[in-house]
């Protein structure tokens, strides 16, 4: 506290302190996370080997970098194992150093092997622990390498949050259905007859820019971003979501596309609980337990144009081919071939 106070605005401070300090469950250390947070952005946490102060300490600590403007909105973790020294009594140079590592990539605060970046949303979620171990399974094990320059992976639940409102007896809202390659459909249109119930007041509201998925079909495909309608009514096996956060984070289009990547299709297989293969349902904790990799917004966004050029493209080759077919038609009765 007294160095927050004494920093003038968007003064910076770096403090060595325990590990312990990151997971203290007691009154103070609850406390210390708690204006770390809040009092102040906190930048980034560097954990240090246990022998780097030998021989005069064998403790576990850790720099916390912190400045003094605004609250916390993402923690840059890493995990520095190297210090350029050994690590006994004798703290003699070796090759092996972090720390340049560390420096080249502060300032983007770049993901890698040993760092990662985590949202407050997390954090908060998690109790404000801010032990690196607490989210290191969940960010360094998914990397196969170097991520670009300011990518970051996140946690699904770090972005979206699960809806429920119902519909109720007194709606007019059109009842929707999510297909494998359509996404949202209104039902009876496409399926040319009636496959949802008679009462549908306990089906769930999705709004234009929610998703939803089917919990025993996510892993082929059965999840949609709603942009075709501005309301509508699904059958409650579907799980509704939002991102909770802002498109300068996540662009939805974005963020849609990578959920329904042949990649992650393969991903939800391993989380569906259930004896029947294709019938295996995929709970909403497990999804949102999922790690994304969400590059900068300008790259995002340059990904949804380019997609959705394509799909502009798909279109007019599907109008092209119908008037062809239409044409060659009517050709074939003007020549008595058809």
């Amino acid at each position: 506290k007294w160095f927050i106070d004494h920093l003038t605005p968007n003064g910076r401070a770096g403090v060595i302190v325990p590990q312990g300090v990151l997971s203290d469950r007691t009154k103070a250390g609850k406390y210390l996370r708690s204006m770390l947070l809040n009092d102040c952005a906190l930048d980034a946490i560097i954990t240090l080997p246990a022998s780097c102060f030998r021989p005069y300490a064998d403790a576990e600590t850790a720099i916390l970098i912190f400045h003094k403007g605004e609250k916390t909105k993402y923690v840059w973790f890493y995990e520095l194992s190297h210090d350029g020294f050994t690590l006994d009594d004798r703290r003699t140079p070796i090759p092996e150093n972090d720390i340049p590592n560390i420096i080249a990539r502060w300032q983007k605060r770049e993901d890698s092997p040993n760092s990662f970046s985590v949202s407050i949303h997390e954090i908060e979620k998690r109790g404000q622990v801010l032990s690196l171990g607490e989210f290191k399974k969940d960010h360094l094990t998914i990397r196969q390498g170097d991520l670009p320059a300011g990518w970051k992976v996140m946690r699904l639940d770090s972005l979206i949050e699960e809806l429920n409102a119902r519909a109720g007896s007194d709606h007019r809202y059109p009842v929707l259905s999510v297909t494998k390659h359509d996404g949202f459909v209104q039902s009876s249109t496409y399926f040319k007859k009636r496959v949802f119930s008679k009462d549908t007041s306990d089906y769930k509201v999705v709004e234009r820019g929610q998703f939803a998925y089917s919990t025993i079909h996510l892993d082929e495909g059965a999840i949609g971003y709603l942009d075709k309608y501005v309301v509508g009514i699904i059958s409650p096996m579907y799980k509704v979501f939002r991102l909770k956060v802002s498109e300068e984070v996540v662009h939805p289009a974005f963020l849609f596309r990578v959920l329904k990547s042949a990649a992650f299709m393969e991903k939800y297989r391993t989380l569906g609980k259930g004896s029947i293969k294709r019938r295996k349902s995929v709970a909403f904790e497990k999804f949102a337990a999922v790690p994304v990799p969400i590059p900068p917004e300008p790259i995002q966004r340059k990904v949804v144009d380019h997609i959705r050029a394509v799909q502009d493209l798909e279109a007019r080759l599907e109008t092209a081919r119908g008037y062809l077919a239409t044409e060659i038609e009517r050709t074939l009765k003007l020549v008595g071939l058809a």
